[in-house]
């Protein structure tokens, strides 16, 4: 049997730090890593520390996910956007283009605000988003009286997680297209 998840190391500019990540079954490989925040230091670089931590992020992990193993849409965006997500850290550390704090708070408040209200997201997986539930958010958003320039913003705080799950292969479709 396979573990639900693994442990790993990953260099940060603060130092070795341990992250984890879960098993995905309709893939068939490990994904939605999550950082544990602990650094890898001294003599058993806190291994125990983060194998207790992870349990604990894995029960919280487990509940917001459906039975066909996908994390639900409205809490894959929140995340998105924390300033520990794999995508956030990639941008400053690979490609050298970091968000600023301002950024990621704003996406982060406009999801909450903004996107997280509307019913039509309920249980709705990322896999499972479909262009109807982008448009029915819409008409629910323009009949709150959210002007078009506020719409666009809270798209673009969907569209961007969802197209770089699509680039990683995580998902098969992009509803934005």
């Amino acid at each position: 049997m396979r573990r639900p998840y693994c442990i790993y190391k990953e260099k940060t500019q603060a130092g070795p730090v341990w992250y984890v990540k879960f098993w995905n079954a309709a893939a068939g490989k490990y994904r939605d890593s999550r950082s544990l925040r602990i650094l890898a230091e001294g003599k058993r670089e806190r291994r125990k520390e983060a194998e207790d931590k992870a349990v604990e992020i894995f029960a919280e992990w487990s509940k917001s996910h459906a039975a066909g193993g996908d994390i639900l849409f409205l809490d894959y965006i929140k995340g998105f956007w924390a300033p520990d997500s794999p995508y956030v850290q990639e941008r400053a550390l690979v490609n050298k283009k970091p968000h600023s704090a301002f950024y990621l708070r704003f996406n982060a408040d406009n999801i909450r605000l903004h996107i997280e209200p509307f019913d039509g997201f309920a249980g709705v997986t990322r896999a499972g988003l479909t262009s109807g539930h982008l448009r029915d958010w819409k008409l629910w958003a323009a009949k709150k009286g959210f002007s078009g320039r506020l719409i666009n913003v809270c798209l673009q705080a969907m569209r961007v997680p969802i197209r770089y799950a699509f680039d990683r292969e995580e998902i098969e479709r992009d509803p934005f297209k």
